[in-house]
C-alpha cells in the first residue's frame, strides 16, 4: 500500500517510544491514519533526532490489517465512527513492533474488548466506559472509551489545588472490589491507570492485562506497582497494588525503591 501520509508535525505519530532488542537500542515511530490504516518505523536511537518529517514518513511501511487487528467475534459491540464525539479509541500498541508479536497484539485488542463487553452489562461508575468497537471489513480497528484530561500521576504533581485523596482511594477500590466480584483481577493498577476528571473523580483504566483469575497473561503488571513477577491473573495482585498507591498517596511508599528491589532480585536469578 503506498497512501499519502498526512503527518504535518511529530506529535501526528500515534507512538514514539525507544526500545532495545539483540541488535541494540532503536527510535520507534507508528502512525493510523483516519480510515485505521497502521504503519510503523524504527532507526537506531541515536539517528532519531537529527531526521525531518520526510524521514520519518519514508520509514513508515504499512502494516496489513490482518496482522494486528483481531476478527470481531459475534455479538460485539459494534460503534459506527460517524457517532464518535471526541472519544478515545484505543489502538493496539506499536511500539516495539514486530511480526512476531504481532499475533498478541491481536489477542490483547480482543481480550481487553471481551473484558469491556462484560463491564458494558456490569458497569460501574469507577471504571472508564466502554462504548463499543470500531470495526472494519469484520476486525476490530479500537476500542472506543471516554477521554479524560489526565491521570492520578500527573493530578498528583499538580498541586495548584487540594485533592481529596481518601476518596480517590475508595473509589479505585470500589471500582477494584467490583471487578473481583465479576471473577477478573486487574493485574496492571499503578497512577498511570488511573484517570481523573475536571471534577477529580476517579476511574482504572487500561484493562489490558485484565483477565479472570488464574488465566496466563500475556502482559504484567508495572514494576514499581507490584510485589513479583508474575504470569497468571491473581486478585492478590491487585491488592498489593492498592497498597502500594495508597502509601504513594500518602508518602509512605516509593515505586523507585520496589522498582530497584525487584531488579536486583531478576538480576541474581
Amino acid at each position: 500500500m503506498d497512501l499519502p501520509l498526512h503527518i504535518n508535525s511529530f506529535q501526528d505519530l500515534n507512538s514514539r517510544c525507544t526500545t532495545r532488542d539483540k541488535n541494540g537500542q532503536k527510535a520507534t515511530f507508528s502512525f493510523i491514519d483516519q480510515d485505521d490504516n497502521a504503519y510503523y518505523g524504527e532507526v537506531p536511537d541515536s539517528e532519531f533526532a537529527a531526521l525531518s518529517l520526510a524521514d520519518v514518513k519514508r520509514h513508515l511501511k504499512h502494516i496489513p490489517d490482518e496482522v494486528i487487528y483481531p476478527k470481531a467475534p459475534p455479538g460485539i459491540t459494534v460503534l459506527s465512527k460517524s457517532r464518535l464525539a471526541g472519544e478515545y479509541i484505543k489502538r493496539p500498541k506499536l511500539s516495539g513492533f514486530n511480526s512476531d508479536l504481532a499475533p498478541k497484539l491481536q489477542q490483547l485488542l480482543l481480550d481487553e474488548a471481551e473484558i469491556f463487553e462484560i463491564l458494558l452489562r456490569n458497569p460501574h461508575r469507577n471504571i472508564i466506559r466502554y462504548h463499543g468497537c470500531v470495526v472494519k471489513n469484520g476486525r476490530i480497528m479500537g476500542l472506543v472509551l471516554d477521554r479524560y484530561p489526565t491521570n492520578l500521576e500527573a493530578r498528583m504533581a499538580d498541586q495548584s489545588r487540594p485533592f481529596r485523596k481518601d476518596l480517590c482511594m475508595r473509589r479505585v477500590k470500589s471500582a477494584t472490589d467490583h471487578l473481583h466480584v465479576l471473577q477478573v483481577a486487574h493485574n496492571d493498577l499503578n497512577p498511570s491507570n488511573i484517570l481523573v476528571d475536571h471534577e477529580d473523580e476517579v476511574v482504572i483504566a487500561d484493562l489490558g492485562s485484565c483477565r479472570p483469575f488464574g488465566a496466563a497473561l500475556i502482559t504484567t503488571g508495572t514494576i514499581g506497582w507490584i510485589d513479583e513477577d508474575f504470569t497468571t491473573s491473581e486478585q492478590h495482585h491487585d491488592q498489593a497494588a492498592l497498597e502500594k498507591i495508597e502509601g504513594w498517596l500518602n508518602g509512605t511508599y516509593d515505586p523507585w525503591d520496589s522498582m530497584l528491589s525487584l531488579l536486583a532480585s531478576r538480576n541474581a536469578h
